[in-house]
């Protein structure tokens, strides 16, 4: 029997000989004790998860907003008080099932006018993008001792500034945003890098906080690439290897290769 380090967001196999395997769980999460939403998450990292699924949906506008948040002992629940009184209605858009693991955000169609343009100036060199994404690929404590999880992470030119795992991928982005909310990182000098594909929902979240670069080292969508256009977000798939490609503002990323195609 192979035996490891504790992990959070293990859980043990049913078989008492097999290896763990890693942890999916429903949490509940409320806002002012009413519940607004339950995400299938690896229930760790739970109070960046709900800062930053708070702040993506538009329910707070701040860390400074917040009075409380906790989660139970059980870890199936968060509570969240806050200053801001939202109404929680969700509109018929809201409770449409996106790609995103079941728990997205739809993007209603006029929401999506509305939406505020990303006017960062950042510019990103491409081999140091190249070199940070190879190390978010590597993964963190969960993937590196039985896979199974979505990486997310946040990073500048000096390195990775937060790095998150989840069995969602959304869920490790929000526990990405989450972290930079609490810990005041600018949002609109990092990439927002991704183990998985980009779909709209990422492509929105990152328009809501202001993130000007999402890479992924898979594809991307066609609505995500809609939606990055109007916005100014420049999406960079596949962004490790020899088929990298630049969607939407490639001025943004410096460095020539022959490998790259940018796609306006």
């Amino acid at each position: 029997m192979v035996r490891a380090e504790p992990v959070r967001g293990l859980a043990q196999a049913a078989h008492p000989q097999a290896l763990p395997v890693c942890d999916e769980f429903p949490v509940s999460l409320e806002l002012n004790g009413e519940r607004v939403v339950t995400l299938l998450c690896t229930p760790c990292d739970l109070t960046e998860l709900a800062v930053g699924w708070l702040y993506c949906e538009g329910l707070i506008d701040s860390v400074e907003q917040l009075q409380a948040v906790g989660a139970c002992d059980e870890l199936s629940r968060v509570r969240v008080f806050s200053e801001s009184q939202r109404p929680l209605v969700q509109s018929e858009w809201r409770r449409v099932i996106t790609s995103g693991c079941g728990s997205g955000h739809a993007i209603d169609p006029g929401e999506l006018a509305t939406l505020p343009a990303v006017t960062s100036d950042l510019r990103f060199p491409l081999a140091r993008l190249e070199e940070l994404m190879r190390e978010v690929a590597l993964g963190g404590p969960i993937k590196r001792a039985v896979g199974g999880v979505h990486s997310a992470a946040l990073i500048d030119e000096g390195g990775i500034l937060a790095h998150y795992e989840d069995v969602g991928r959304h869920n490790a982005v929000d526990k990405c945003i989450g972290r930079a909310l609490l810990t005041s990182i600018d949002l609109g000098q990092v990439v927002l890098c991704a183990t998985g594909r980009v779909s709209s929902e990422m492509a929105f979240k990152a328009s809501r906080c202001g993130i000007p670069i999402i890479a992924s080292l898979n594809s991307t969508t066609g609505l995500a690439v809609e939606l990055a256009r109007h916005v100014g977000v420049t999406i960079v798939a596949k962004a490790i290897g020899r088929k990298r490609l630049v969607y939407t503002r490639p001025d943004r990323i410096v460095g020539e290769s022959k490998y790259d195609t940018a796609i306006g």
